[in-house]
């Protein structure tokens, strides 16, 4: 089992660069006059890591040893989580002052950073057999 710690760090850690990416991005975007997807971005952004973190604090509550109270627990915390992840959906379907397709990508913010760093971590340091990377090796 991870410890508490390296998940907190974990969180941390890809949420701040999900976040700093996202308002980097939308801070190009608000330069060149387009701030509704500036607003879309961050919007999205958010709550990608607060669903990251979210995911994260409620994982070891749906391990349990009974089958049918693990399965119901985990259900339902993907069906609030779905709920969740709507929110800015429906406030970027409903205000003009975000764009949707901007609010879409800033969903998937968390998921592309984390990504990101298993990518870069793969291609730069895949003969060195850093633990945690793709290529299989750990020492």
């Amino acid at each position: 089992m991870i410890p508490a710690a390296t998940v907190r760090n974990l969180q941390k850690n890809y949420g701040a660069k999900a976040l700093a990416l996202a308002i980097f991005v939308s801070l190009l975007f608000l330069a060149l006059g387009y701030k509704s997807i500036c607003r879309g971005l961050v919007l999205g952004a958010f709550f990608s890591t607060i669903n990251f973190v979210l995911m994260a604090q409620t994982l070891h509550k749906t391990i349990k040893s009974d089958n049918v109270k693990a399965s119901i627990s985990a259900f339902g915390n993907i069906c609030f989580r779905y709920i969740f992840i709507a929110i800015p959906l429906v406030i970027a379907i409903k205000f003009a002052r975000f764009n949707l397709a901007a609010t879409i990508v800033g969903l998937f913010m968390v998921q592309s950073v984390i990504l990101g760093d298993h990518l870069y971590r793969n291609f730069f340091f895949a003969g060195e057999g850093e633990k945690g990377t793709l290529n299989g090796r750990i020492r």
